[in-house]
């Protein structure tokens, strides 16, 4: 009975605390989205202080997922007489399996990679070489837009340049970006504003003709009691010219990039 009793336990010990440890691998997880984000727009910056001219990468997470297996095993060993037992053995085991994934949906767009590229190479340079980065990032971000962009925040430099502090780190080559605790907001800000290009469609619908018409009501006897002034849809005017809508060439449940993590 004390030889059965131990794996007994130790299945219900696992069995237990499985779902303690998928809570804490999902948080865990679950706060890798953010350095993502974070490192891809350090890693676009130290691209382009290499080359401006550089064209920008991109990915935002999608779906993900997170596995905990655990399992326990027992083997026996018994060898007996014919009157009694004289060996008996048994070795325990158990193991323990983390699964977790990340599906990442590259921006492929070319209006998008034009808007991210204007705005990196606005922070990196000041300026952007497409001569119509303003109206393009205009129709991502609205006419503010330059208010999210900011200079000088992070740091650039070799590998020894780089400070204990520094709360994230990216480089391209030899030529390395690191960004201290306090300069954190300006990171946040260009990371928010990269994700408005990469989930934002740029192109809005044609707005639908009207017309302006006025509306009687009459009364028993013929004349007009009220008179109103309402805007309503024109169905005879001829239709707008619909402006050429870009739309990511790709399709998100066929073209995806896997990160996968195991742990044991």
């Amino acid at each position: 009975m004390r030889a059965w009793s131990f794996p007994v336990l130790l299945v219900a010990a696992c069995t237990g605390c499985t779902h303690c440890q998928l809570s804490r691998s999902t948080v865990r997880q679950a706060g890798t989205i953010t350095d993502l984000h974070y490192k891809q727009v350090l890693g676009n910056l130290a691209s382009f202080h290499c080359n401006p001219d550089v064209l920008p990468h991109f990915a935002v997470v999608g779906s993900g997922g997170t596995a905990v297996t655990d399992q326990a095993s027992l083997s026996a060993e018994l060898e007996w007489t014919g009157s009694a037992m004289f060996r008996q053995m048994y070795v325990p085991g158990a193991s323990r399996e983390v699964q977790e994934q990340w599906t990442l949906a590259p921006v492929v767009n070319p209006d998008k990679l034009r808007g991210i590229r204007c705005l990196f190479q606005l922070v990196v340079r000041g300026e952007a070489t497409d001569r119509e980065s303003d109206k393009l990032l205009k129709s991502f971000l609205g006419e503010g837009y330059m208010e999210w962009v900011n200079r000088g925040w992070y740091g650039v430099g070799g590998c020894r340049d780089v400070p204990k502090g520094a709360c994230f780190v990216a480089h391209c080559g030899h030529k390395y970006v690191w960004v201290m605790p306090d300069c954190l907001e300006s990171l946040s800000r260009l990371t928010l504003v990269v994700l408005n290009v990469a989930t934002l469609d740029p192109t809005p619908p044609p707005e639908q003709p009207t017309k302006t018409v006025k509306r009687y009501t009459y009364g028993k006897e013929g004349r007009v009691e009220t008179e109103e002034t309402v805007t309503r849809p024109d169905a005879d005017a001829p239709k707008p010219a619909a402006s050429p809508t870009r739309k990511d060439f790709y399709n998100p449940l066929q073209t995806q990039i896997q990160l996968r993590g195991k742990g044991r």
